[in-house]
C-alpha cells in the first residue's frame, strides 16, 4: 500500500461539475485505487469518470515502482584508500651511478675527404640527376662516429601509422520515438471539440466549452472511447441530412449531436447518405419514421 499519490487538477476540474453523491463516489474510488491498487464496483458517470483518471494513475505507479528498485550502484568511495602508505626507499641503501667509459685512445683521424658531387645535383651544373623526393630525404639515416669509430644512426624514420576512419553516422536511420505521455481528462474533452469545428465545416462550431457540455463529453469518452467519439463525427459531417440537406434546412448542433439517443442513432448509421436508386425524385423533406429517420430531430 503506498503512502501517497499524485491528484492532478484535471481530475478536480472534471470531478467538480458532479453531483454529491457521484462526486463523493469517484474521490473514493481514485483514492482506493491509486493507494491499494484494488478497483471498486462503479457504474454510471462515476465508473465513466474512472475509465477516464485510471490510465494516469496506471502510469504514476509504474514511476513509483521504478524508482523503488533503485538507482545506479554507488561508486566506490575515493576516500577509502586514502589511509594506505606508499613504501619508502632504505635511506641506508647505497646506489652506484655508472661511469662513462673513457677511451683515450680516440681516432682522430677524421677523413675530411668526403666527396661531395655538386655537379650532379638538380641541374645545378648541367648535371641531369634528380633531386631527392621528400620521401628520400625522411629515410636517410644520419650517422654518428662513436669514439671507438664505429658508426651508429642518430635516429631512424618513423611512419604514421594507418588510422582508419570511422564510419559516418547514419542519420537517416530511424530513430524510437520517445513515450508518450497519456494525455489528461481536460485535454482529451478539449481534443472532442477541437475535432468537431474542424471536421464539421458546414455546422455551427462550437465556442464555449460550458459546463454540460464538459459533462455530455465526458460521459461519451468513458463509454465509447475517443476513436468512436470520432467516428460519430466523421459521419455528422458525410451526412447531408445532418448538413441541412432537408426540407427545413435544420442542422445539427454539436449539443444535439453529443446527447445519448442522437450519438446512438449517429452510430447506427440512422442519418447515413441515403444510396442512389433509379428514380428520378429526391428526397429533401424530413423523412418519416418508417423510412429510418426520426421526426423529432430539431428537440
Amino acid at each position: 500500500m503506498r503512502d501517497s499519490y499524485i491528484f492532478y487538477a484535471s481530475f478536480y476540474e472534471a470531478i467538480k461539475e458532479l453531483n454529491s453523491d457521484d462526486r463523493l463516489t469517484v474521490y473514493d474510488a481514485i483514492n482506493e485505487y491509486s493507494l491499494t491498487g484494488a478497483m471498486p464496483e462503479l457504474t454510471g458517470i462515476p465508473k465513466a469518470m474512472m475509465t477516464l483518471i485510471k490510465p494516469q494513475i496506471d502510469a504514476n505507479n509504474r514511476r513509483f515502482e521504478n524508482g523503488q528498485r533503485g538507482g545506479r550502484p554507488k561508486k566506490d568511495d575515493p576516500t577509502e584508500n586514502l589511509n594506505q602508505t606508499k613504501p619508502e626507499p632504505n635511506p641506508n641503501q647505497t646506489l652506484t651511478k655508472p661511469e662513462p667509459n673513457v677511451n683515450d685512445n680516440v681516432n682522430d683521424n677524421v677523413n675530411d675527404n668526403v666527396n661531395v658531387n655538386v655537379g650532379g645535383v638538380g641541374g645545378i651544373d648541367g648535371g641531369d640527376a634528380a633531386l631527392p623526393s621528400p620521401s628520400e630525404i625522411l629515410e636517410v639515416e644520419v650517422l654518428e662516429i662513436d669514439p671507438d669509430g664505429s658508426t651508429t644512426p642518430k635516429f631512424e624514420p618513423e611512419k604514421a601509422p594507418l588510422i582508419a576512419a570511422a564510419p559516418p553516422a547514419n542519420e537517416d536511420e530511424p530513430k524510437d520515438p520517445p513515450p508518450k505521455t497519456p494525455k489528461t481528462l481536460a485535454e482529451r474533452v478539449q481534443g472532442v471539440v477541437d475535432y468537431f469545428n474542424k471536421t464539421c465545416t458546414a455546422l455551427p462550431k462550437v465556442k464555449e466549452l460550458t459546463d454540460p457540455r464538459k459533462k455530455a463529453i465526458v460521459a461519451r469518452l468513458g463509454k465509447y472511447g475517443s476513436d468512436q467519439v470520432k467516428e460519430v463525427i466523421d459521419k455528422t459531417a458525410a451526412s447531408e441530412f445532418l448538413n441541412g440537406a432537408n426540407d427545413q434546412g435544420w442542422k445539427a448542433s454539436f449539443d444535439w449531436i453529443i446527447k445519448p439517443a442522437n450519438f446512438t442513432k449517429i452510430r447506427e448509421n440512422t442519418y447515413d447518405n441515403a444510396q442512389p436508386t433509379n428514380t428520378k425524385t429526391s428526397r429533401t423533406s424530413v423523412p418519416s419514421t418508417s423510412d429510418g429517420y426520426s421526426t423529432d430531430l430539431p428537440d
